[in-house]
């Protein structure tokens, strides 16, 4: 009985390699650094075939939604802490206590860094626009 389990087992695995070697190109290769490296290169595509006008449009479009999505965590957090402070959570919950304040104290680091984050946004975003409305000038 064992031997035929072991004879079994070799014959599977030489039909999983058979299969394995088979090329169908139904099969679609499923690799997420593939699909990163499509993506960045079909992106590299795209702003080559772009204006100076264009790009400069691209890069406002991607700092806005930097912009948007600093001031959405600047908001939640405030917000969070507001909620906890008007429904009073420490005082309902003791045991939550501890948590709380730990999480209010990283939130106090996490809107610094957000602040510092929206204001180098602003200024890189402004910084680069005027160099783009001044390129054509100094050429």
């Amino acid at each position: 009985m064992y031997k035929n389990a072991i004879k079994q087992q070799e014959l599977d695995i030489k039909e999983l390699q058979t299969l394995s070697n088979i090329n169908d190109p139904n099969i679609v290769k499923s690799d997420l650094a593939d699909l990163f490296n499509n993506l960045i290169d079909n992106y590299k595509d795209f702003l080559s075939t772009l204006t100076s006008e264009q790009t400069v449009i691209v890069f406002n479009i991607i700092g806005y939604i930097s912009l948007l999505i600093t001031l959405t965590s600047i908001t939640t957090i405030l917000l969070g802490d507001k909620i906890i402070n008007l429904l009073k959570l420490e005082i309902r919950y003791p045991k939550l206590a501890k948590y709380i304040k730990f999480k209010q104290t990283l939130n106090k680091y996490y809107l610094m860094f957000y602040i510092v984050l929206f204001y180098i946004l602003i200024l890189l975003l402004i910084s680069v626009n005027i160099f783009m409305f001044s390129f054509e000038y100094f050429l």
